[in-house]
This record gives C-alpha cells, structure tokens and sequence, in this order.
C-alpha cells in the first residue's frame, strides 16, 4: 500500500459519512460543500503524488475508480433523499458504477477460468500465486483431503492495470461540479434554476457516455505483459 492508495481508500471511506451526516442535517451546506471540494482535491492529490513520487501501482489503478465510486453513489443518493439532485440522476450514477465494479469482477473471474483457492489469489496484483488444487475425498474415512497432482496446480494470472480513459475523468469531474452546484443552489440560490437542470443533463449524459464506453472498449484493462 502507498500514500496514493491511502488517500483513494479515505475518499471512499468519507462518501458515505458525510452523506449520512448530511442527511441527518447533521453539518450544515456550507460544511458538505467544503466536504465535497476536500474530495474533489484528494481526487486529483492522489493521482499527483503517485506521479511525483513514482508511486503508481496495480493496486492504485484500481482504488482510485473505486473511492470515487464510493463517494460519488453516497453523496449522489444523499443529495437525492435531500431533493437537491433528480432522483433518477442519483440512481444513474450508482447503477453506472456498479456496473463497472460488476464488469471488473467478471472479468477477472474469467481470467482465472472461475476457479481460484482464495481472494487472495483472486485479486492477486504479480504473476506466481498458485491456484487450481485438486480436492480428492477419501471414501474410506469420510475426510476432504487436498492433493495436489503433478502438473495441475497453475499460475495465477496478474491483474492488469485499469486503464483510465478521459471521458471517465471528464465525467467524474463532471459529477463532483455538479454536486457543489446542487448545494450551492439549495443553500444560496446560485446557480440559477435553470443552470442546474442544464448541469442535471449534462452529468446525466456524461456518466451514460462513460459506462457505456467501458463495455465497448476492449482495451478498458490493460494485458499483464509475461514479466508482470
């Protein structure tokens, strides 16, 4: 794990507290939409340090979609229980991105032929993890016994980097300026009316855009190279 990784892990973490807490009308606006801003920059600092430190990894490719995720289905649903973002934009959001996290899962599961001995192996990041033992039952007395036969235990395929495209960026930034938005309108009265049902198109189009390019492309998980 590195810093990179650290600061996407707290960026999911901190999506569903401060949705529920805003829900609750425990913080006010002003405090949410400071808590969407601190999300917005540790969106683009753990991308930064990774890149000014060296410390891109398999893991980081991964974490990084994945807090967004997290942060943007918990505000996206707060807002929507607050009435300050439609309904159906909120469940386009989570329905999106739990289609991805889904495609990521199928796909490895098929990498690995739908057969691994642990979720360690299973989201194994280097090449090596032994995977596929045989399970033989001994009919004499009744005890699952695990043999490993000559040749049958296998190597686990890496998992390949998540290859992160610029309308996914684009969207992401997309959804977060909207949620300030959203906040600002209710708390403020700025952006107008009519800005915010442009904005609600807008984001509603782009994460439509962005999920379905995902499933089109084919190179949306880059190929372990034979020395990952």
């Amino acid at each position: 794990m590195t810093v990179p990784n650290y600061i996407s892990m707290s960026r999911g973490a901190f999506g569903p507290v401060l949705g529920a807490a805003y829900v609750a009308d425990a913080i006010s606006p002003k405090l949410m939409l400071l808590g969407v801003a601190a999300a917005a920059l540790s969106d683009w600092a753990d991308g930064y340090v990774a890149r000014r430190l060296s410390l891109q990894s398999v893991a980081g490719t991964y974490l990084d979609p994945l807090g967004d995720k997290i942060f943007v289905a918990s505000v996206s649903l707060a807002l929507a229980a607050k009435g300050a973002i439609p309904l159906w934009l909120a469940c386009s959001m989570v329905t999106r991105d739990g289609a991805l996290i889904a495609g990521a899962w199928l796909q490895r599961g098929r990498a690995l032929g739908w057969r691994w001995d642990s979720w360690g192996q299973f989201f194994a990041g280097t090449r090596g993890a032994r995977f596929g033992d045989d399970v033989v039952r001994n009919d004499e007395n009744e005890k699952i016994q695990k043999h490993k036969r000559e040749g049958a235990a296998r190597l686990a395929p890496a998992v390949p980097p998540m290859r992160p495209e610029l309308l996914g960026k684009f969207t992401t930034a997309t959804q977060f300026a909207l949620f300030g938005g959203a906040i600002a309108h209710g708390a403020f009265g700025w952006p107008s009316a009519e800005a915010m049902r442009f904005a609600y198109l807008a984001a509603g189009a782009a994460t439509l855009a962005s999920g379905a390019s995902y499933f089109l492309r084919k190179d949306a998980f880059a190929r372990p190279g034979p020395s990952a």
